[in-house]
């Protein structure tokens, strides 16, 4: 499946982004190695096509490691998390959650940065929560 999404993408000269979902858990589930050796090879693929790689992960210190890792561009941090609690009030009362419901995406993007990783965050921000992520 993955061989023909490149072939049609190297057709194509579709060179841009090409996010690899891993289900948040393929760095760090039981079949650790597999899974990341099976990252390392495939990023591998797509980078030397000209293809720019970002993992989607948790923000968790320790999955943006395990995507540098592998070897890839960029990551993306997951955002649901925040969304829900700007979504209920939580990220933004007056009793000081807004910076909680942020500290783990900060840190995330800080060891990102540390190691050289690109970051992008999206999918659950909106025009809403956005201006208090993007502080």
């Amino acid at each position: 499946m993955m061989y023909k999404i490149f072939k049609i993408m190297k057709r194509n000269r579709f060179f841009s982004m090409l996010l690899i979902v891993l289900g948040f858990a393929a760095i760090f589930s039981s079949f650790k190695q597999k899974n990341k050796e099976y990252l390392i090879d495939i990023i591998s693929v797509f980078q030397k096509a000209g293809i720019r790689v970002s993992i989607f992960v948790d923000p968790d210190e320790a999955m943006v490691v395990g995507a540098k890792e592998t070897g890839t561009d960029r990551v993306e941090l997951f955002t649901e998390g925040y969304a829900r609690q700007f979504a209920t009030g939580k990220a933004q009362s007056a009793t000081g959650n807004n910076q909680k419901a942020i500290a783990s995406y900060i840190s995330a993007a800080q060891k990102a940065n540390e190691l050289g990783l690109g970051i992008n965050a999206g999918h659950d921000l909106d025009l809403d929560n956005l201006p208090y992520f993007a502080k």
